[in-house]
């Protein structure tokens, strides 16, 4: 399954007012580029979607949501960071 606008925001229903703006749509692609399914397998559509979350919530409509934490962080990204862990045990050889 491709992650796409309808299934992006059926799981993040708070982006809902950003859909009109274009700025979803611009942020599941830039998530695709950044998110390798080589290394998250069965799990890339999750951390698509995680990562496309936490760039909505570091822009514009995020920083005016107050989304991001004091340390710059937000929650999309803590949890895009456990899926990373969960995915790369350890060493890879190539």
């Amino acid at each position: 399954m491709a992650v796409d606008l309808a299934s992006f925001l059926r799981r993040f229903p708070e982006f809902e007012s950003a859909k009109s703006s274009g700025m979803v749509e611009e942020a599941i692609l830039e998530a695709g580029r950044n998110v390798d399914s080589g290394v998250f397998g069965d799990k890339t559509d999750d951390g698509i979607r995680w990562m496309t979350a936490h760039l909505l919530a570091i822009g514009p409509f995020g920083q005016n949501a107050r989304m991001v934490s004091k340390d710059g962080s937000t929650t999309y990204e803590k949890r895009y960071w456990k899926l990373v862990a969960s995915v790369t045990p350890g060493f890879r050889v190539a």
